[in-house]
């Protein structure tokens, strides 16, 4: 098994070329969408459990909670799930892709490989923000094994929904903006 943050540099190389090739406009597109999910999810992180352990509860089954190991499992994949189908909805079928045209040439090829890195970073580490806060339930399955490397442990408060949850509401309200001016 490889170390974490070795899927998590793949991830983002993956998404870096995904960049290149759909070009600068679309991979913004996917950006905002990335932006809303991740303000919603700050705002709700806290209280999606309780409301769907209510309502799974209403139909007479039980949802194991956090401490739990099988708990953890089940939220941390529940919250991989809408990170991944979000994810997937963006990047499929008529994407809301920003208005212009792209730069030519290399300035072209940059601006896609940088917006690809952006969205590498925000879904990778979306995901790992999830694992890191239900302890890697993963172990579970033997797809991971602790600990984390040093170089790990240091780039877990550089995630996305650490580093970014105040300036949240101010990047939605800016994507938002430059898709209606563009």
């Amino acid at each position: 098994m490889q170390p974490l943050e070795v899927l998590w540099g793949v991830l983002l190389i993956t998404f870096a070329l995904v960049g290149i090739v759909r070009g600068f406009l679309k991979e913004l597109g996917v950006t905002t969408v990335l932006l809303v999910l991740l303000f919603g999810l700050s705002r709700l992180e806290d209280r999606i459990p309780q409301v769907l352990t209510s309502a799974v509860a209403t139909v007479g089954f039980a949802v194991p909670q956090a401490p739990d190991p099988k708990g953890q499992l089940i939220w941390a994949s529940f919250y991989v799930l809408v990170i991944v189908f979000v994810t997937l909805i963006s990047y499929h079928g008529e994407t809301l892709a920003f208005q212009g045209r792209p730069p030519e040439g290399s300035m072209g090829i940059l601006f896609g490989l940088v917006t690809g890195l952006l969205n590498g970073y925000l879904i990778s580490g979306s995901l790992w923000y999830f694992l890191d806060k239900y302890e890697y339930p993963i172990k579970l399955i033997y797809l991971f094994q602790e600990p984390l490397t040093d170089f790990a442990q240091s780039l877990v408060p550089l995630l996305p929904l650490t580093l970014l949850r105040p300036f949240l509401p101010f990047l939605v309200v800016f994507m938002v903006i430059a898709r209606v001016i563009r």
